[in-house]
């Protein structure tokens, strides 16, 4: 939980938030880049996030995908609703 005294650069706004979140995976992940609300290499997503925001109170929860089995892939289904870059 981040209060706004401890990142006084980044308002308590989603975007915002992922902007910050995706300039800390950079260093990692040398390609990454926040498009639309998904982390991704290229067109590919490895991530995703949500943020909880009161006040001058805020949570961001990352998920990063830095495995798979191909084999189960195929159980997963495209959403119904994706961003554009997706289709």
């Amino acid at each position: 939980v981040f209060n706004k005294h401890h990142l006084p650069n980044v308002p308590a706004y989603p975007k915002e938030i992922m902007n910050w979140s995706v300039g800390m995976l950079r260093p990692v992940i040398d390609s990454s880049k926040l498009r639309e609300n998904d982390y991704v290499v290229g067109n590919k997503k490895f991530g995703g996030n949500a943020q909880a925001i009161s006040g001058k109170r805020w949570v961001h929860h990352t998920s990063l995908l830095w495995s798979f089995e191909s084999t189960t892939m195929r159980y997963l289904q495209m959403p119904s609703k994706k961003p554009k870059y997706r289709e």
